[in-house]
């Protein structure tokens, strides 16, 4: 943050708005990252005014995209709707194919926290046809680990294939009893809470 608000003094100093932008930006990532995000969402506020100003419209993308991901992390899912789907239409229009994947994928988290089961999956399913499209390395992937080693030995062969299968018929009956135990468990608090 030191080194941030050092260079941001500079930028402002010298008149170069973009690196300003680029700066507040960054500095809205850190504050985000830390939990602060008021101040985040200031900083990015800051930034979002300069990159229009200057006609940045992936820094301007890129901007509304990190509002609506700290939107959608404070439960404001409809201001993050509404952010995810601005940063997407820019993204679209400029031919920013990885940065509309990713939207993509926000925002099928947050129809899905909405409400709109139908919307989350045609988002979910476009997100992945453009990451599948652009033949990115698996390192890359917005997969989690265990999911990335579990595609890298299924890819191995027919083998690896066929005990990916194995096991995922295998774990499918567990994992289905402890989702089946985890919604009761929520049910049976819930109505405890009532009384």
């Amino acid at each position: 943050m030191e080194r941030y608000d050092e260079a941001l003094g500079i930028y402002r100093d010298v008149g170069a708005r973009l690196g300003e932008a680029n700066t507040l930006k960054a500095i809205g990532d850190v504050l985000q990252f830390l939990d602060q995000r008021s101040e985040a969402l200031e900083r990015y506020d800051e930034a979002l005014g300069i990159y229009r100003d200057v006609g940045d419209r992936l820094g301007e993308a890129n901007t509304l995209q990190a509002i609506g991901l700290s939107m959608q992390r404070t439960g404001r899912h409809q201001e993050a709707e509404r952010h995810l789907d601005e940063a997407l239409n820019l993204y679209q229009q400029i031919g920013a194919r990885w940065g509309a994947a990713n939207t993509l994928q926000a925002l099928a988290q947050v129809y899905q926290l909405l409400g709109k089961p139908r919307e989350s999956f045609a988002a979910g399913h476009k997100a992945q046809e453009i990451f599948q499209e652009l033949d990115l390395p698996m390192a890359v992937m917005p997969y989690p680990d265990w999911l990335k080693r579990v595609i890298r030995f299924a890819q191995r062969g027919r083998l690896s294939l066929g005990l990916c299968l194995l096991g995922g018929l295998i774990a499918f009956p567990f994992a289905l009893v402890a989702f089946i135990v985890i919604l009761l468990w929520r049910f049976v608090r819930a109505k405890a809470h009532s009384r």
